[in-house]
């Protein structure tokens, strides 16, 4: 699933324009939304979700975040 038309238009309201590797990021990101909401995915999500993997991604949205702020 893909999230890049939220992002397409929350960009075109506030004017900042994401990289394309923040826009991936962001996309993969958004599925864990997804993934954790269903019973089918919760299990699977569950077991690659270990530390390393979490760290991965808890420093890329902190990165990304830092960057919006920066921006407001």
């Amino acid at each position: 699933m893909k999230f890049w038309y939220i992002r397409q238009l929350k960009s075109e309201r506030t004017g900042i324009q994401l990289s394309v590797k923040q826009r991936n990021e962001l996309t993969e990101i958004s599925t864990f939304n997804i993934e954790a909401r269903y019973d089918d995915y919760k299990l699977s999500f569950y077991k690659k979700a270990n530390k390393r993997f979490t760290s991965k991604y808890f420093n890329k949205t902190r990165k990304i975040l830092k960057w919006l702020n920066n921006q407001l």
